[in-house]
């Protein structure tokens, strides 16, 4: 399957004189250059007191993201969480978080939830990535905004 999805990707990209190719270029310069402008202004979770959670409920979570010029459909928010372990989140995993509302300065609010599967001490970040479907990695333009 991997395989069929990279075939059909280059094919696309050697059709109409490299013209998808191009284009992933260019949003690869835009994004660099706008991606300063992208930063999380508040982070908010639904049990204020941050203390428990009953395994098999879930942490609501909500975001406002300010990016600036870079357009909402080019990136990615995540609630990046795990076992806090050392300071660190052990074993991390991740959910996205959807779009709500828009503030109209550039900024929007994102909501989603983490679900408590398991009993113990859990941390959680919030982090913004550029996407795009011709990308390579998720990560491919090492470009991430965190909470």
């Amino acid at each position: 399957m991997r395989l069929r999805r990279r075939a059909k990707r280059i094919r696309e990209f050697l059709t109409d004189n490299c013209a998808a190719a191009t284009r992933l270029s260019e949003w690869k310069r835009r994004m660099r250059k706008d991606w300063s402008q992208v930063r999380i202004d508040d982070v908010r979770v639904g049990n204020e007191d941050r203390q428990s959670i009953p395994v098999g409920e879930s942490l609501q979570v909500s975001a406002c993201v300010h990016l600036g010029s870079v357009d909402p459909q080019h990136v990615r928010v995540e609630v990046y969480h795990g076992e806090r372990k050392n300071g660190g989140i052990k074993n991390p995993t991740t959910a996205m978080l959807d779009q709500s509302s828009q503030n109209g300065d550039g900024s929007y609010i994102y909501r989603g939830s983490v679900p408590a599967s398991e009993s113990g001490a859990y941390g959680f970040s919030i982090r913004v990535v550029p996407t795009h479907p011709h990308l390579q990695q998720n990560h491919e333009l090492r470009l991430i905004t965190w909470s």
